[in-house]
């Protein structure tokens, strides 16, 4: 009878455990989807797209209306190392090159 009872506790145990272990998972996916921006709008990416245009394509010493999202400044084409055109992707042409860099090709010199 002794045995049982441990048995039944240790399982008791167990389940507890378990449980916890999920309201922990719980509250860290919690947290997680609060920490997650809501994405923009087609509008408001155009918009902030202009903003990023004028900033970047601007006079020297020309500043951002108010804080913009790196994410935003690094689609622009001049800061951008890779980016979408007409469904192909294109990559920077430097100056002084040819043809634009890329890591993945080294073959032809």
């Amino acid at each position: 009878m002794g045995s049982e009872s441990t048995a039944k506790t240790s399982k008791k145990a167990a389940t507890k455990s378990l449980s916890k272990d999920k309201e922990r998972q719980k509250k860290k996916d919690a947290q997680a989807q609060a920490k997650k921006k809501p994405k923009l709008s087609r509008a408001q990416e155009a918009k902030l797209a202009k903003v990023v245009e004028g900033l970047i394509e601007g006079a020297p010493g020309i500043a951002a209306p108010r804080p913009l999202p790196l994410s935003a400044l690094t689609k622009h084409k001049t800061v951008a190392w890779q980016w979408l055109e007409g469904g192909k992707l294109k990559y920077p042409i430097p100056i002084g090159c040819n043809r634009p860099l890329s890591p993945f090709r080294s073959d032809d010199e």
